[in-house]
């Protein structure tokens, strides 16, 4: 597999709709000041028509991917790539930021439901290269298509009671399409986390 830095135009012109948005050129230039460097990286395999890309950045010498996000991944151009394309891709990775002198990897990967076989196979691909995994996120999700008129059967114990807490509560479900509104959102959520400890 062959490695090369690109332009960010020119990432951005290859993966134009990347299937997760911290894998966008655009949000990771706009978050550049957060490193030292940062790589746009684009691999072609020679046994296939697989064209990968990681956005990196580089603080205290370890290449970060994400760098400013809770998860990034691999872009992929066309067809989503096979377990010897992501090993391919880890050694690549590897050798190349080695012959920039870097001496660390630090890799998060998207929620399984993202996209299982690929989280998978990346996952068990970075054991067998020795990666130490550091945490594994816990998602706690509903896959939309199982709602519906027997949804209170199905969710969870827990689910059921926060469901009828919030019902007795007059919560409600609001679209914001104004800034003002958006901005009222937010605020709420930050002051339900500060709350909280997490910020």
């Amino acid at each position: 597999m062959v490695v090369t830095q690109v332009s960010y135009e020119d990432y951005k012109n290859l993966f134009e709709k990347p299937w997760i948005v911290y894998n966008k050129a655009d949000f990771n230039k706009l978050n550049e000041s957060k490193v030292e460097k940062l790589y746009f990286l684009v691999f072609k395999s020679l046994n296939s028509n697989c064209i990968l890309g990681i956005i990196g950045g580089v603080r205290e010498n370890l290449f970060f991917c994400p760098f400013s996000a809770p998860f990034g991944f691999l872009a992929f151009h066309g067809d989503q790539p096979d377990s010897n394309a992501v090993e391919e891709l880890i050694v690549a990775l590897e050798v190349f930021l080695m012959g920039e002198r870097i001496r660390g990897i630090d890799l998060a990967l998207p929620p399984i439901f993202y996209n299982p076989n690929l989280v998978y196979f990346f996952s068990e691909i970075l054991v067998k290269h020795n990666y130490i995994i550091k945490y594994t996120d816990i998602n706690h999700h509903f896959e939309l298509d199982k709602f519906g008129s027997n949804y209170v059967k199905i969710i969870e114990r827990s689910a059921k009671k926060n469901l009828k807490k919030s019902l007795s509560s007059n919560l409600n479900f609001l679209v914001v399409n104004t800034d003002t509104d958006k901005e009222k959102s937010y605020e709420v959520i930050k002051k339900n986390r500060v709350s909280k400890g997490y910020e």
